[in-house]
């Protein structure tokens, strides 16, 4: 199971995209491409029932034993059951972190994707959710097999890997480790 996890506007499905679709064909369960696809098809559907739908589908995917890569804010502690249900169940889980410096970043970024005919988010949740994310997020990372740290903060600029985790231990790191990393990783 591959999890790409960060705050609204950190860069999760421009990482997927850029680098983790290269290395594995597996279903990628993702609540925007969800409610996208049913809005093509019609139908009116929120981004909660969005959200539940890609939960049942990676239930759905756990059960089968069919790996596959997911999204999330990783804002809710409910998602480190994810994975340990899943590596209860013999997954390797591979967790890829995107983030950016600030709340700020994040807010700007959502506001111009609504501008290009992406989802909206609320400024107040995408704050919220940027300070919950950091909460869960290592200990997220400190029950991955392997989890890679990517830094977004810099404009129109690919996601820079900066540490990388094996077993939750550091085994990697670039010489330059922003701030936010080394507050939420304790470096």
């Amino acid at each position: 199971m591959y999890v790409l996890a960060g705050p609204n506007g950190a860069g999760k499905s421009t990482l997927y995209e850029q680098r983790v679709r290269a290395i594995t064909d597996v279903p990628f369960v993702n609540a925007d491409e969800i409610r996208q696809e049913r809005q093509a098809q019609g139908e009116e559907l929120d981004a909660y029932e969005a959200a539940r739908l890609a939960g049942a589908t990676r239930d759905a995917y756990l059960h089968e034993r069919r790996s596959f890569v997911t999204e999330t804010v990783f804002s809710h502690e409910s998602k480190l059951d994810l994975i340990r249900n899943a590596q209860a169940q013999g997954f390797r889980v591979v967790i890829f972190h995107v983030n950016v410096q600030s709340a700020d970043i994040s807010v700007a970024r959502v506001r111009f994707r609504v501008t290009q005919g992406g989802h909206d988010v609320p400024e107040h949740k995408i704050r919220e959710r940027y300070e919950r994310n950091k909460r869960h997020i290592r200990a997220a990372v400190a029950l991955a097999d392997l989890a890679q740290i990517f830094d977004s903060s810099k404009a129109n600029a690919p996601a820079r890997h900066i540490l990388t985790f094996k077993q939750g231990q550091l085994d990697k790191a670039a010489d330059h480790i922003p701030g936010w990393a080394k507050a939420i990783y304790g470096l």
